[in-house]
């Protein structure tokens, strides 16, 4: 994402468009549409009408090609996967790079050890992809989760045993900001931050029996810190 500075959002159906500036100071938006982030710029003063009705008009230049991406999985459709080049969501794959695969049941036994289908209920979206790493006497799984009908992903979980030194994911990328909130979830000491505070994306970190885990959760309508860490609270209860 070019998107450096977050600065408001709009609402476009039941997606939060985040709005604010890139590299040097032009404003832009960025947003999902059919599974696809967009990002827009433009030149001069957008008002967030003109960034609603642009972001309301984009559609499918080939129809067909949604109902084939219903089929697909991010571990499928991902542009890299041709040159056998592992690129993970939200650009994790510049701090880590696990191998994507099809949720199946031979992919749910390579991350048993982190956790399992029947502790994702609670989570937002279905499972998408799930990711495993084994290096040295380390061991990672990421699961990206989305939401069939729009086919725009909501959650991305990532466990690592044991915990690495330079921490989670999200606070080693500049574009996402530092875990500066602190509060108690589920019996577990979660540090947490926001993009936009009214919309997410949200991003979540804590430890737990030698295990450093994180949760992203993507803007939606209504994913405000209340709702947000409701939805942390279900996920690690039913853990």
């Amino acid at each position: 994402m070019n998107l450096r500075r977050v600065v408001g959002h709009v609402l476009v159906g039941d997606e939060a468009v985040l709005l604010g500036k890139d590299y040097h100071g032009k404003p832009g938006a960025c947003g999902q549409v059919l599974g696809t982030t967009v990002e827009a710029y433009a030149e001069g003063s957008p008002k967030e009408q003109d960034w609603i009705d642009l972001y309301a008009s984009l559609e499918a230049a080939v129809p067909e090609a949604v109902a084939e991406s219903r089929r697909l999985s991010f571990a499928e459709r991902n542009y890299w996967e041709r040159w056998n080049r592992d690129v993970g969501p939200w650009d994790s794959h510049e701090f880590t790079a696990p191998h994507w695969m099809r949720p199946d049941p031979a992919s749910f036994d390579k991350v048993a050890w982190g956790s399992s289908p029947d502790a994702w209920a609670p989570m937002p979206g279905a499972p998408d992809s799930i990711a495993s790493l084994i290096k040295n006497s380390r061991q990672e799984m990421q699961v990206l989760f989305r939401q069939p009908m729009t086919l725009n992903y909501t959650s991305w979980r990532r466990v690592v045993e044991p915990s690495e030194p330079e921490g989670p994911v999200a606070p080693r990328d500049t574009r996402y900001p530092k875990l500066s909130k602190a509060r108690p979830v589920a019996g577990r000491e979660v540090r947490y931050a926001a993009l936009q505070d009214a919309v997410g994306p949200w991003f979540f970190a804590w430890e737990e029996k030698g295990r450093q885990e994180e949760l992203h959760l993507r803007a939606k309508r209504g994913l405000d810190e209340k709702v947000a860490l409701a939805t942390l609270n279900a996920i690690l209860t039913t853990a």
